[in-house]
């Protein structure tokens, strides 16, 4: 776990065991019929808020607590909330053109699957773009104000992230 030194305010947290959730993740989010959204060739974005999503029970229980004592403890604070969760697959030509999160404080992007890290989310803040080396395996967050996209996948391998936003609860 270290905190990206390009980009101002990020978190850059390595899960633990990985590779051993990544195929229960793949296989959970697989059980979702297909939905495309935009250029992106599958997503549960979309879906109404009550539809049965398997995946996020897994991510919750044995990725998302971990990442946010960590997190937690990076800030010095004590609690925060978790707003939404969902994945994206990415097809080969499929991409997110450059959008914030609103409504929340942080912006969570769990690399699930990502054989080239040139297809990583970019990043604009300030007039500046950054480019980040996020591995498979890995939850980048950064402030939800800053403009950031999913470049155009030009591999054959699909590229597949679970994003979820966060917000600091404070301490009343």
């Amino acid at each position: 776990m270290i905190a990206l030194e390009n980009v101002p305010l990020s978190f850059l947290y390595d899960v633990p065991n990985a590779p051993q959730y990544k195929n229960n993740l793949m296989n959970l989010i697989q059980k979702i019929p297909l939905n495309k959204y935009k250029a992106i060739s599958h997503t549960d974005f979309n879906l109404p808020e009550g539809f049965h999503r398997e995946y996020t029970f897994y991510f919750l229980d044995n990725i998302y607590k971990h990442f946010e004592r960590e997190f937690l403890k990076h800030l010095n604070e004590t609690s925060m909330v978790l707003n939404n969760m969902w994945f994206q697959w990415y097809n080969q030509n499929d991409y997110h053109p450059w959008h914030v999160h609103p409504w929340c404080h942080f912006t969570n992007i769990y690399i699930l699957k990502n054989t080239n890290t040139s297809l990583n989310t970019q990043i604009r803040f300030c007039k500046k773009e950054y480019k980040v080396e996020v591995k498979e395996g890995q939850i980048l967050t950064i402030p939800s104000f800053y403009l950031h996209q999913s470049p155009l996948n030009t591999l054959k391998e699909p590229r597949v992230i679970i994003s979820f936003n966060t917000t600091m609860k404070g301490n009343e």
